[in-house]
């Protein structure tokens, strides 16, 4: 037997007795645990964290898309951008986009294709009066303008209810704001026209950055029915157009032809061949021109 007095035995020590003084008591701590008001308590870190990552997976998720469409803006190949915007003004190859023999009915010939600028085409329009009307072309911005005429060849039998001939044109103008202005102002697409003359819109489909139709009262023929005052009419020619425009060019096509031989779809048929040959000199496409009927 040990000397020692007798002592009880050790017994395990409360939380409340291992405490260290001026620490909280285990009734309101237990260690790595925080209690929030009302006694519920936080939420494992983990699930913070796979949260955090959810979060940031739907933001690059989002993120993608947004870069993806961008992307997809840049290069889409349907605006102006992939019309010459960057080109200066003699980089413009007007007659590579012009209409072709080929493109018309058989019997009618390219006659007449020739390019102008601004003081020419005001003499085309009023060789009395070309001051002024040079200076409006020049308001409107416009920089040269290049005009194919195909008439009905000699020997070969005309089709008057077709068609008494074709124009198709291509104006350069300065500014791609100075070309859309052009086919929804009153220049009619810069062809030479009378702005005086009726106008009657039609529907056409989208060609390239923008299109319209109309047709105009070009001429009347009359006779005198005495010798006064009174005249009768005889006949109308009525031109019907199609203009469309590829970024700074505005191009028209139009069909000169008796009152009633209007024909829209022809006409517009006429437009989308003269869109594919400016596509094609735009993106430097192998597409040969005839030759020049000056000679």
């Amino acid at each position: 037997m040990s000397d020692e007095p007798w002592s009880k035995p050790p017994e395990e020590t409360s939380a409340e007795e291992a405490a260290p003084e001026g620490s909280e008591s285990a009734a309101g701590f237990v260690p790595g645990e925080i209690t929030r008001p009302g006694g519920t308590p936080p939420p494992p870190r983990g699930s913070s964290r796979w949260l955090l990552f959810s979060l940031l997976g739907v933001m690059l998720l989002v993120l993608g898309g947004v870069i993806a469409a961008l992307a997809l803006y840049l290069t889409r190949d349907d605006g102006s951008g992939s019309f010459g915007a960057n080109l200066g003004d003699d980089d413009y190859d007007l007659a590579a986009m012009a209409l072709r023999n080929a493109d018309v009915p058989e019997g009618l010939t390219l006659t007449v294709r020739a390019d102008f600028n601004n003081e020419e085409w005001a003499l085309i329009f009023d060789d009395t009066d070309a001051e002024r009307y040079q200076a409006q072309f020049d308001a409107q911005k416009r920089v040269r303008n290049l005009v194919s005429v195909f008439a009905w060849s000699p020997g070969k039998p005309a089709r008057p209810g077709l068609a008494l001939n074709l124009l198709a044109q291509s104006t350069l103008y300065e500014t791609e704001a100075a070309a859309e202005d052009a086919i929804t102002g009153s220049a009619l697409c810069g062809l030479n026209e009378d702005p005086l003359a009726p106008v009657t819109d039609f529907k056409v489909p989208k060609l390239a950055d923008q299109s319209a139709g109309f047709h105009v009262e070009a001429d009347t023929i009359t006779i005198d029915v005495d010798s006064v005052t009174q005249e009768e009419t005889l006949a109308k020619i009525i031109e019907t157009v199609v203009c469309f425009r590829t970024g700074r060019v505005v191009h028209g096509v139009v069909q000169r032809a008796w009152d009633g031989s209007q024909d829209e779809a022809f006409v517009i048929g006429l437009a989308k061949e003269m869109l594919g040959h400016a596509e094609n000199a735009f993106k430097g496409k192998d597409d040969p021109i005839d030759p020049d009927p000056g000679g």
